[in-house]
């Protein structure tokens, strides 16, 4: 059976989204809108990321999702900013459940691709050296980085 094991790109993306998701939410308490920009920048590095070379394929469509998630809300975002809601805290509309339904997904596929990814590191070589009385002693192991 072929061992797990995510690859650097894919952790690294997971690291971005999961900062800028954080700060995303403190953004919120302050105004929804304000989450604007957190989600345009979560869009181009899922984007982005879709294309790094040595990615697998299961990654590669985490990454789609997670885009093609992070651009309907906003989307959405922007749609709120054109209306006459502005704090989905006090009404309940379509619009402000739609938002609140696809910001709990994408914390999911982000908490169920990224820390997966952190435990399942890929492999590399690493050696270690010791010398004693004019003997040179070498010990390779494997490692997860």
């Amino acid at each position: 059976m072929k061992k797990l094991y995510s690859t650097k790109p894919n952790r690294n993306a997971g690291r971005v989204n999961a900062l800028s998701e954080v700060t995303g939410c403190a953004l919120k308490a302050i105004n929804p809108v304000a989450e604007l920009p957190i989600k345009v920048a979560q869009t181009i590095n899922s984007g982005f990321h879709i294309f790094m070379p040595g990615m697998k394929p299961h990654e590669r469509a985490l990454q789609s999702i997670m885009s093609i998630l992070a651009l309907a809300q906003s989307a959405l975002l922007t749609a709120l900013l054109f209306t006459e809601e502005e704090d989905c805290g006090e009404t309940r509309s379509d619009l402000c459940k739609t938002i609140l339904v696809l910001g709990l997904v994408y914390q999911g596929l982000l908490a169920a691709g990224w820390g997966p990814g952190e435990i399942f590191k890929d492999e590399c070589v690493a050696g270690t050296v010791n010398v004693n009385d004019n003997t040179l002693n070498v010990h390779v192991t494997t490692l997860h980085v």
